[in-house]
């Protein structure tokens, strides 16, 4: 069941003002019949010149747009073709500089000369302190 389809209908001319003015505007003073019968032909002739114009305007528009069409049809794009879905190869090779910018393992220099390393220590281990002298009062024996 259900409600019943919606019907939509062509919107209603606007009121011709000749016969009928607005309603805002001032009264008019009644026309003799001549007057009446000539306002409506040239309201008639208005409204059919307008439209004769606006269709003549279409048909112009039409050829112009057709011409330009054909103009244009000569010259076909050059055929692509279409870019490879994921490739079946690995994957790429991943670098150190992909996660660490400006850090390189020194194993992967490409030439030993290429691998700079500059460490935060110095460069020759630390000689041990000397002790000071024990103050313990017990002895070991055997």
């Amino acid at each position: 069941m259900g409600p019943p389809p919606l019907r939509f209908q062509e919107a209603a001319p606007p009121p011709d003002l000749v016969t009928r003015p607005a309603a805002a505007a001032p009264p008019l003073p009644a026309l003799s019949p001549a007057e009446t019968s000539v306002a409506l032909a040239n309201a008639a002739a208005s409204s059919a010149s307008a439209a004769l114009l606006a269709e003549a305007e279409l048909a112009e528009e039409e050829a112009k747009s057709k011409t330009k069409a054909a103009a244009a049809k000569p010259a076909a794009p050059p055929v692509k073709a279409p870019p490879p879905i994921l490739p079946d190869s690995g994957r790429p090779t991943v670098r150190p500089e992909d996660f660490l910018p400006y850090f390189q393992v020194p194993i992967s220099g490409r030439a030993p000369a290429n691998v700079t390393i500059v460490a935060p220590v110095p460069p020759a281990a630390p000689t041990p302190g000397t002790l000071p002298a024990s103050s313990a009062t017990y002895k070991q024996t055997p």
